[in-house]
Parts: structure tokens; C-alpha cells; sequence
């Protein structure tokens, strides 16, 4: 389970009560029920959330951990009870008909041990993916942490602009096509591309002008995932965007989408991006804004030995990526026959066995 849930907001005693909210006792299940769907862990420090979880106070005949382990299986059945909106979200009711198998807390105990230990090795690797990252940002700073900011974005772009979401939404999807990338699909440094969604040929070429071409540097422009940048790599004019993502074509004579990328990721590049936003109505940034994100740019020769360090370790972070999928696979498919109940028979059939030696 991934633990999240180690606050470093802080909110006042007064301020709970105006509000008329309650602290979340420890151990209990917390799930993101808006937006994000099915994100869970297990908080271990009194907390209280915003409107985006649900959170359950298990009884004496539920284990926290088996519950949690239940909701991280059925990704599905949650997506459908949120329903395909542009703002999915789940409500206390309808999530009042999910429905769970319940065996005796003794074998709810061992399948939550059992996939615990799973769990536990599935995370060492993706920490070993973590360490990737940290290599190239340690790169980064080693090569360019002094430099001054003298340039702004609008020095190196070509073009600068946002797509749209077609007219009906996700029903336009089809199960193949042209690339739609969202703006759950730009992590830091990183598209998540398993899971995009694609738009036909005919749509596609109505959004003519947010065609995404390689190199391009596609950085989030609203909501809690602002910032969040990533350059794209494959072919020219068989991509698009949302209104959520904001195209940077660079001059690829000044700047690299490699170092861009990692620069706007800094903590500097950060903190000018939630600045500008600070005060506004809502969370989100204009083209004009985007082109008057200050950097320092390097000579392009630094920015090309930088781009090599970042394509090196990328190699070795797409293997790693390969086996980390094999793992999750593998864990996925444990806590499958754990819910089906195969490891629960498997369980009463060792306890068994137990009991007749002693």
C-alpha cells in the first residue's frame, strides 16, 4: 500500500471546528473518491482531508489492511461507480453498494500478510526506479544549479499553445487512434502513456493546430497537477492535446527539450509557476504566462551533454520499467486469486494442516 499520508499541512483546532470537520482517527482506509479514483492507503497519525477522500473506520470483523488490499484490486468497479465524466467522483452512497468478501478476520490477517510481503518487494523496486531520477536532477544541479536566470521562455519558443477537449468528451474516445495525451499523462519528466486515450483520424485533424511534434515540451497549465512537465519522443502530427496541456515548440537551435524539461521541473521553475497563479480564481497559467517563465539557458553545447545523460539513463530506466511491470503483474495477479478465494482455501488448508501436527 502506499502510504501518503504523512501531512505537512497543518490546520488549527479553530479552524476544524468553523469548519465543522473531524480529525480521521489512525488505521483507518483512506480512499481518493474525486478526480484521482482509487488512490488508497492507511493513515498512521489522526489527520483530516479535504473534499477529495473517503475515509472508513473498519469494525472488529474487518482488518484495515484486507480492505485496503480489496479497493487496490477493484480499480475497475471503482472507475465504473465514479462513472466517465469529465470530474469523476464517488459518493458516500453509491459507494455504499460496493461490495466486498468477507472472510474470518484470522484469514483476512493472513492474505493482508501475504500480500503485505508482496507489496513491500514490488515497492524496493519501484524505489530502485526512483533512484533514476535522482541521478539526472543530481546531474542537473551539478552542471547548471548556479546558473542565473537571463532568459525567459518566450526566447526559445517557437510556439506556445493548448489543445481542447472534442465536442462530447471521453465519448469521442475510441479504443484505438491518434494519441490524446491529458493532463494525467504528464508526470514530472515522464509521459504515462499506458493508459492515454485516442481520438479518430477525423477529430484529430479539426485540432490541426495542436498537432504534438518530437521534441515537443508539453507542460500542465490547471488544477493540482500545474507544473508537471515532460518533453514527448515519437513521430511528428500523430499526437494531441487537451485544453489541460500546453504545447512549448522549442528552437531546437537554443534549447533542448531535455534540459527545458528538467529546468521547468526545478524547484525554482516551480515556485514561478505557482506564484503567478497565487490570487487567481483558479488554479491555472495563460500562454503569456507560460512564455514569461524565466530560465537560464547554457550554451547549447551543455544542453547536449546534458540530453546524453538523460537519454543514458532513460535506457536503463526502460528495462528497469520492463521488470518493474512484471512484478506488478505478478502482484496483481496474487491479490486476484487471493480475492477469488484460492489463497484463502490455500490458507485453511495450511491451518489445517497446522492444527493436526500440534
Amino acid at each position: 500500500l502506499n502510504y501518503v499520508f504523512d501531512t505537512k499541512e497543518k490546520i488549527t483546532e479553530l479552524a476544524l471546528a468553523r469548519n465543522q470537520t473531524e480529525l480521521i482517527p489512525e488505521n483507518s482506509v483512506m480512499l481518493t473518491c474525486t478526480a484521482t479514483i482509487g488512490k488508497v492507503g492507511i493513515n498512521k497519525i489522526p489527520l483530516c482531508t479535504n473534499q477529495q477522500f473517503n475515509s472508513f473506520q473498519c469494525s472488529e470483523e474487518v482488518l484495515p489492511e484486507y480492505l485496503a488490499y480489496y479497493f487496490l484490486l477493484s480499480q475497475d468497479q471503482l472507475q465504473a461507480i465514479a462513472g466517465k465524466t469529465s470530474f469523476p467522483h464517488i459518493t458516500i452512497g453509491s459507494l455504499s453498494k460496493f461490495k466486498v468478501m468477507l472472510p474470518p478476520i484470522d484469514i483476512q490477517k493472513h492474505i493482508a500478510t501475504i500480500l503485505s510481503k508482496a507489496d513491500k518487494l514490488r515497492l524496493k523496486r519501484h524505489q530502485a526506479n526512483q533512484t533514476v531520477y535522482k541521478i539526472i536532477r543530481s546531474a542537473f544541479l551539478k552542471m547548471f544549479g548556479d546558473g542565473i536566470p537571463q532568459n525567459r521562455i518566450r526566447d526559445v519558443a517557437e510556439f506556445v499553445s493548448s489543445g481542447s477537449t472534442p465536442l462530447g468528451g471521453e465519448k469521442t474516445y475510441v479504443a484505438d487512434g491518434i494519441v490524446f495525451i491529458r493532463s494525467q499523462n504528464v508526470l514530472m519528466n515522464e509521459l504515462k502513456l499506458d493508459d492515454v486515450a485516442h481520438i479518430t483520424e477525423q477529430v484529430h485533424n479539426q485540432m490541426r493546430r495542436t498537432w504534438v511534434k518530437d521534441g515537443d515540451v508539453l507542460l500542465n497549465i490547471t488544477g493540482a497537477s500545474m507544473g508537471r512537465v515532460a518533453f514527448y519522443r515519437g513521430p511528428d502530427d500523430k499526437a494531441n492535446v487537451n485544453q489541460h496541456v500546453c504545447i512549448i515548440r522549442l528552437n531546437k537551435h537554443k534549447a533542448l527539450p531535455e534540459y527545458i524539461s528538467h529546468y521547468l521541473s526545478s524547484s525554482n521553475a516551480q515556485k514561478q509557476i505557482w506564484t503567478i497563479q497565487a490570487g487567481a480564481s483558479r488554479q491555472a497559467l495563460n500562454f503569456e504566462q507560460v512564455k514569461s517563465l524565466s530560465l537560464y539557458l547554457p550554451p547549447l553545447s551543455e544542453q547536449q551533454k546534458f540530453a546524453a545523460i538523460v537519454r543514458k539513463t532513460q535506457t536503463l530506466r526502460d528495462k528497469q520499467t520492463q521488470s518493474t511491470t512484471q512484478i506488478d503483474e505478478l502482484f496483481h495477479s496474487l491479490m486476484h486469486k487471493a480475492f477469488r478465494g484460492e489463497l484463502v482455501a490455500e490458507v485453511k488448508r495450511l491451518s489445517e494442516n497446522e492444527n493436526k501436527i500440534t
